[in-house]
C-alpha cells in the first residue's frame, strides 16, 4: 500500500434531495423543450447525492496487510487506510452538508489487481472509529457500489445536465467519453435507477464531444441564462478526434474554433458555449498547458443578484506545496498569463470578475471548488479547500505541511519495512509512526493559513457562503475534482 498524494435520518435526506433551491429573479433553470430534463448548473443543485471513490488497497505482491486475520495487523491496515482516504480527500465527510448521500465507487478486484475485496469494509471501519459513525447513519448516509476500475476524481466521469421528472441526476456522457470514465457511469445508474440515469450527448452535424467534467460546466451567464464553459483542451481534443491528427502547440483558426463552439452547443440542447481561455487557442504563447482543466482557472456562480466569476492570480512568487521549491519563472509567467487572459474574457462577456490570492501549483487552484445551493437556506455556498500553510511561518521555523509530509515519509518506510520482515517489533514502530502522521494530520488541518482567510473572505465579501474543507497536498486535484455532485 503506498501514499498518493450528525446523521440525519434518510427521509429527511431524501427530502432535501426533492426539495427546490431558491432562485435569484434573474436565474432560472431551463426546461428542454419536448423533454424530461431540467438543465440546472452546478452551482444550482444541492449537496443531496455526492460520488466519492475508494482507492484499492495495493499491488498484491509482498503486503501482507492484505487478507490479515490478525486483529493487531488489522486493525493497522484500517488504520492506514483511513488515513490514506484522508490525505486524498480530507475530511469530506463531514465539511460538507450533513443532509448529504455519498456514493461510494469501491473497486472490484475481479477487474482492478490492485484492489483486495477489503476496501469497503475498512472505509465502514474509518466512518465508525475516526467519524463515530453509528451504523445507522452509515446506513442513511452511504451507498456502495463496485467499478471495474478505481475511480479517484469523480468529477471527470461525466457532466451532471440536472434532473428528471423523477427526480433523478442526469448524468451527460459524450461520444468521446473514456472508457475508464463511461464503465462507472454506467454502473451506478445501473446500481441506482432511482437516483441516477445516463445521457448519450450528440449533437447534429457535428463530430463526438468529450465531457470530462473538470473542463466544462453548466454555469450561469450573466443574463440569467445557463450556458456551457468547455475548457480549451476539450476543443484541442474534439477537433484532433474529428480530423485524426495531432495539433499540439498550433494556432485554431476562427472556423475551427466556431466548429468546437457549434458541436458543444449542439450537444448541450443549443446553449451558448463560452470556450475558457479562448485566446489562447489562437495564440498559444497566452497560456499554459499546465493548466489542463478550466476548474483550475476559474469558478462561475451567482450571488443574490448578480453573475460571478473566480479567477486566481499570483501576487508574488509562488512556491510548490509539494516539493517546497519555487515554481520555475517560467512557470509562472505562463500561468498567469492564462489566469489574466480569462480573467478579461469573463469580464468582456459580462462577469464581475474577483480575483483571489494565490502561492501554490495550479492543481491547488482556489477556484476549484465545489459550488451548490444549500437545501434548507436557500443560499450559495462554495466547499472551499484549506490546505494547511506550506511556507515556513518564521525564519527555521517548518511548515505544517512540511511537519506533515516528513511523517507521512517515515511511516511508508516503516511499512515498508514491516512488509519486508514482518516481526512484531516492526509492528510496533509501525503502529507509533502510524499514531504520530495522525496526529500531524490533525494539527495541519488545525494551522492557521491566512492566505486561506483571504480567499474565504473575497467569497463572502461577494455574496457566497463558504464551506472549509481541509485538504493536504499531495494529489493531482482539489475539491471540484473529488466530489462529482
Amino acid at each position: 500500500m503506498a501514499f498518493g498524494a450528525l446523521a440525519l435520518a434518510a427521509a429527511l435526506a431524501a427530502f432535501f434531495a426533492e426539495k427546490p433551491a431558491a432562485h435569484g429573479s434573474r436565474f432560472r433553470p431551463f426546461r428542454v423543450p419536448g423533454q424530461d430534463l431540467v438543465l440546472l448548473p452546478e452551482s444550482e443543485r444541492s449537496f443531496a447525492r455526492v460520488v466519492i471513490g475508494l482507492r484499492p488497497h495495493g499491488a498484491s505482491g509482498r503486503n501482507p496487510l492484505r487478507g490479515a486475520t490478525d486483529p493487531r495487523i488489522v486493525d493497522v491496515r484500517r488504520r492506514i487506510y483511513a488515513l490514506d482516504f484522508e490525505l486524498l480527500h480530507g475530511k469530506c465527510m463531514t465539511a460538507v452538508p450533513p443532509y448529504a448521500t455519498f456514493y461510494v465507487a469501491v473497486p472490484d478486484p475481479a477487474t482492478v489487481s490492485e484492489a483486495s475485496g477489503e476496501e469497503e469494509a475498512d472505509f465502514r471501519a474509518y466512518l465508525v472509529s475516526r467519524l463515530g459513525w453509528a451504523e445507522e447513519t452509515i446506513r442513511a448516509r452511504t451507498r456502495f457500489f463496485r467499478v471495474p476500475r478505481p475511480v479517484v476524481f469523480p468529477q471527470d466521469m461525466t457532466e451532471i445536465l440536472g434532473r428528471d421528472g423523477a427526480g433523478r441526476l442526469v448524468l451527460g456522457v459524450g461520444g468521446d467519453t473514456d472508457p475508464e470514465y463511461i464503465a462507472p457511469v454506467e454502473r451506478i445508474a445501473k446500481t441506482f435507477p432511482d437516483a441516477f440515469f445516463v445521457r448519450r450527448l450528440a449533437g447534429l452535424h457535428v463530430g463526438d464531444i468529450n465531457t470530462e467534467g473538470g473542463d466544462l460546466a453548466l454555469s450561469w451567464l450573466p443574463d440569467g441564462s445557463i450556458g456551457l464553459l468547455v475548457g480549451r483542451h476539450r476543443a484541442i481534443r474534439y477537433l484532433e478526434r474529428r480530423t485524426g491528427g495531432t495539433l499540439g502547440g498550433d494556432s485554431l483558426a476562427p472556423e475551427q474554433i466556431a466548429e468546437v463552439r457549434r458541436a458543444f452547443s449542439s450537444a448541450f440542447f443549443d446553449i451558448e458555449v463560452v470556450i475558457v481561455g479562448e485566446g489562447a487557442l489562437r495564440d498559444p504563447s497566452r497560456g499554459s498547458e499546465e493548466l489542463f482543466h478550466a476548474d483550475m482557472a476559474v469558478a462561475a456562480m451567482r450571488n443574490a443578484t448578480e453573475a460571478l466569476a473566480f479567477v486566481p492570480t499570483y501576487e508574488k512568487p509562488p512556491v510548490d506545496a509539494n516539493s517546497r521549491e519555487a515554481l520555475p519563472e517560467a512557470f509562472v509567467r505562463d500561468v498567469q498569463k492564462e489566469y489574466d487572459l480569462v480573467a478579461g474574457q469573463m469580464e468582456a462577456r459580462g462577469y464581475r470578475v474577483v480575483r483571489l490570492p494565490f502561492e501554490d501549483h495550479p492543481v491547488r487552484s482556489p477556484v476549484n471548488v465545489s459550488k451548490f445551493v444549500d437545501a434548507a437556506s436557500g443560499r450559495p455556498v462554495v466547499v472551499l479547500a484549506r490546505y494547511p500553510e506550506h511556507r515556513p511561518p518564521a525564519p527555521g521555523v517548518r511548515s505544517a505541511t512540511a511537519q506533515l509530509q516528513d511523517a507521512v515519509l517515515a511511516l511508508q518506510d516503516l511499512l515498508d519495512a514491516w512488509e519486508a520482515a514482518p516481526t512484531d517489533a516492526a509492528l510496533a514502530r509501525l503502529d507509533a509512526s502510524l499514531r504520530d502522521a495522525w496526529r500531524e494530520l490533525d494539527e495541519a488541518a488545525a494551522s492557521p493559513n491566512p492566505l486561506f482567510d483571504r480567499q474565504r473572505a473575497l467569497y463572502e465579501a461577494n455574496g457566497l457562503s463558504v464551506l472549509p474543507l481541509p485538504l493536504f497536498p499531495g494529489g493531482a486535484g482539489g475539491v471540484h475534482c473529488l466530489l462529482l455532485r
